[in-house]
């Protein structure tokens, strides 16, 4: 019943084409509207996150925590005419003296690559 009162109402196509611009604005409505809900809610979630993480801080902050510094990592240069057993030897060395000063500090020798 509503399908020939519709199709009775768009005879001309200027109706068909007032209808379907209504339609557009009426969607594109909707879709920025539940966007528009969405970003408050993600705002209000960012600052509400934010408030619970600066509250969490101060607590920490009165509790005095030492961390050791890490250490930069210093690429190794070998001359151009060691021999191999000496670069490894010189590396070896470094990686125990390292670990020597930082306790908790592992390494893990991935590859050697000479440089010329």
């Amino acid at each position: 019943m509503y399908i020939g009162l519709l199709e009775a109402a768009l005879e001309t196509f200027e109706d068909k084409f007032m209808y379907g611009g209504k339609m557009l604005i009426i969607g594109m409505g909707i879709v920025f509207a539940v966007l528009a809900i969405l970003w408050a809610c993600l705002e209000l979630l960012k600052r509400c996150m934010a408030h619970f993480s600066n509250h969490a801080n101060e607590t920490k902050s009165t509790e005095k925590i030492s961390v050791a510094p890490t250490p930069t990592p210093t690429p190794i240069v070998a001359p151009a005419n060691a021999d191999d057993d000496e670069i490894v030897a010189v590396l070896a060395a470094a990686i125990a003296a390292a670990e020597a000063e930082y306790p908790g500090l592992r390494f893990r020798a991935v590859s050697f690559k000479r440089i010329h």
